[in-house]
């Protein structure tokens, strides 16, 4: 308890040199207490830790490195990125490992996106643990040097690396990666790389960010190479967030199939909700096949609904398309 109490005053004292006391009995503490001040050091924001964290940083203690890479991932700057490169390039194991590079991730993000990843590519002949993590890396960046890079990495001779990419490449933080994991997915004997592709691919498209014809074309070739149920309902739960009618093309003919039946149904009458205001002839059509095909009471009252809406306000415009602006107030 004394303990606990003397570690929250720590964080919260002010006054000067602080910090530098802080530090001082960091360097000579046993490994647990190196941590807990680590911790601190971490909470108050001592940018003047960073020199004596990238030595903690290959502690032999794997606590008191992890503790050291967390720190440096809110403390590290740009001028840092190599040493925390060099760091990780020299790290056995994988103890540690994953905090070392979300650091390196934290430091790269606040250098310029298309040039922050130079020294990583530099480094990427290295070991495999160390290319597996550098690999990483680049995904947590995720600009486009790093996407080639990491690409390039499925037809690497090591499987661990292709495993890496694969993963790297579903976990991309934007819909850059979609078609590369379609293409994945359809191609792969690995039935664990298809479904991590199929998967990737999914979240990526519910990301935004690609026309939507684009959107649908990718969920077309998803459907087709989908021999599974389960894969037909992932698809299906990219296919609800759309407005447009080529999602009803695709979800449409799956009605009748009774293995994802009640998911296609769900989709359809999602697509159609979110037709009803910019498109309510087409939405009105959609939502009569639904009612006279759906087998799901619920789903036909949701359908009878929309028709009977878009019927009340077939006289109204129901979305602006172009509004505005206005100079003067209406009179």
């Amino acid at each position: 308890e004394d303990k606990n109490l003397a570690a929250s005053s720590l964080r919260r004292l002010s006054g000067k040199n602080i910090n530098v006391e802080i530090i001082k009995s960091m360097k000579t503490s046993a490994a647990p207490g190196k941590t807990k001040l680590i911790e601190i050091l971490r909470d108050r924001d001592a940018a003047e830790a960073v020199d004596e964290l990238l030595t903690a940083a290959s502690d032999s203690d794997a606590a008191v490195r992890a503790a050291a890479f967390r720190a440096l991932a809110d403390l590290a700057r740009p001028q840092h990125q190599q040493a925390l490169i060099k760091l990780l390039v020299n790290l056995k194991g994988d103890a540690a490992r994953a905090e070392a590079e979300r650091a390196l991730v934290a430091v790269s993000r606040k250098l310029d996106k298309e040039t922050g990843t130079e020294l990583i590519l530099a480094a990427l002949d290295s070991s495999t643990d160390t290319k597996c993590s550098l690999l990483r890396v680049l995904g947590g960046i995720g600009n486009a040097g790093g996407f080639t890079a990491v690409s390039q990495a499925l037809k690497d001779n090591n499987p661990d690396v292709r495993d890496v990419a694969v993963r790297t490449l579903a976990d991309w933080p934007d819909a850059t990666a979609a078609r590369t994991l379609l293409e994945i997915f359809l191609t792969t004997s690995n039935k664990t790389h298809r479904i991590v592709a199929l998967r990737g691919c999914v979240r990526q498209l519910g990301l935004g960010g690609l026309l939507s014809a684009d959107m649908l074309n990718i969920c077309s070739d998803l459907m087709k190479g989908a021999d599974r149920p389960e894969e037909r309902k992932l698809v299906l739960s990219c296919l609800a967030g759309s407005a447009d009618t080529g999602a009803i093309s695709i979800v449409e003919p799956l009605l009748a199939d009774e293995e994802v039946r009640a998911e296609a149904e769900l989709a359809m009458l999602a697509v159609v909700r979110n037709m009803t205001a910019p498109m309510p002839n087409e939405a009105k059509a959609a939502a009569e096949t639904l009612r006279n095909k759906s087998k799901n009471e619920t789903v036909k009252k949701e359908a009878a609904a929309i028709i009977s809406l878009i019927d009340k306000f077939e006289d109204y415009v129901m979305a602006w398309q172009v509004a505005g602006p206005y100079s003067k107030p209406f009179a």
